[in-house]
């Protein structure tokens, strides 16, 4: 979800107490989503409040990871309470505006970052486990959940981070210092090689479908981070399964992910 945008609406009667409990001013409705709207305030920030979808599938342990970062990596949080958030705004571009070679190297940085944050992980955010509940429940994908629970079995201690859990082109922006951060996380706890599993599913499906593009992906990634570059192809094979599930679920096609499933598994090993 971009925080930058043309403007595509007015205040709603819903954000009205957000703006008097928290002192907003100047508010404009600058995206929508099922997820939430997002609201472009005085003094460069953004209120994001969201909806019923959005607080099931982001909201509480989102905005855990991001009081855990603390700015590092990610979008700022300002303010918050249980349906909205008030956020550094972050003028763009996102990073799918960069040729791909150029923005990987944007994405180790913000990984690097993310999984630097001190400190344990906040109580009660889910696991790779739950985060992967429609793989572990889907009725095929034998293969993909033996896979997972391989991976999940064989995490180092050491290799547990908070995750951002959806880091893709489009979730990662330029602040108006120059600097990439990341927004929307979804915010888990689990193996930090996961973490980068869905950059090789994006941004466009010329790419998802390249061996040699996913293999560089892998390189860099292992020389940038110290990631194990078979674990990084493994999750990267097991996100793209989950893809094809979440996908199937909500009614919408999967031959790009069938396609992207096959090339990573022939380059995984599998």
């Amino acid at each position: 979800m971009s925080l930058s945008g043309r403007r595509v609406g007015v205040v709603g009667a819903g954000v009205e107490a957000y703006l008097a409990r928290w002192g907003l001013t100047g508010a404009r409705e600058i995206a929508a989503t099922s997820r939430a709207t997002l609201y472009r305030v005085d003094g460069g920030r953004v209120l994001k409040v969201f909806t019923g979808e959005g607080l099931a599938h982001e909201g509480a342990h989102g905005t855990q990871a991001l009081i855990h970062w603390a700015g590092r990596g990610a979008v700022r949080l300002i303010r918050h309470d249980a349906g909205a958030q008030l956020l550094e705004h972050l003028p763009g571009p996102q990073l799918d505006a960069l040729p791909d070679d150029a923005a990987t190297p944007v994405i180790v940085d913000v990984v690097r970052a993310l999984h630097a944050a001190p400190g344990p992980a906040p109580p009660g955010m889910p696991d790779l486990r739950a985060h992967l509940a429609n793989l572990f429940s889907a009725p095929d994908f034998a293969q993909a959940k033996a896979v997972t629970e391989n991976l999940i079995a064989t995490t180092r201690p050491e290799d547990l981070r908070v995750l951002h859990g959806d880091l893709h082109h489009e979730n990662i922006m330029r602040g108006a210092d120059g600097v990439w951060r990341a927004i929307d996380p979804k915010g888990l706890v689990g193996d930090r090689h996961y973490d980068v599993a869905n950059v090789f599913c994006n941004p466009t499906e010329a790419l998802a479908q390249d061996p040699a593009r996913a293999a560089r992906l892998a390189d860099a990634f292992a020389a940038g981070l110290g990631m194990d570059r078979a674990r990084v192809l493994r999750f990267a094979y097991v996100h793209a399964c989950a893809s094809a599930c979440w996908f199937r679920e909500n009614g919408y096609g999967t031959e790009r992910d069938v396609l992207t499933i096959a090339m990573l598994e022939r380059i995984a090993g599998l």
